[in-house]
């Protein structure tokens, strides 16, 4: 469908090296006027690894990818699927602010 950017592929390899199933991990990228939003899919039971106590884990993963989609000047949104689950785990935080604002730009 699209190109795979660097933050795409740093966020697809962060999460496979987290991940007990990494065969299992796919990032799929869509791209609206809200800016990119990256889906995670992966085997349920990886999916409290990759969020972490309190969501340290994600939230970390989230600031390192967002950084790097900076110098793309993008901004990212990140949600975490379990493929299986009926319903899907969204990670996405309220603190989704538009970065551009905090850069003066």
């Amino acid at each position: 469908m699209s190109e795979k950017n660097t933050y795409h592929v740093l966020l697809e390899n962060i999460v496979k090296s987290i991940a007990t199933k990494p065969e299992e991990v796919s990032v799929t990228k869509s791209v609206d006027e809200r800016g990119v939003l990256l889906e995670v899919k992966t085997a349920p039971e990886d999916v409290p690894l990759i969020v972490g106590k309190q969501g340290r884990v994600i939230k970390k993963i989230r600031e390192l990818v967002r950084m790097i989609a900076l110098r793309e000047r993008a901004f990212v949104n990140i949600r975490l699927i379990g493929e299986g689950n009926s319903s899907s785990t969204d990670t996405s935080t309220s603190t989704n602010t538009d970065l551009g604002s905090d850069l003066n730009i």
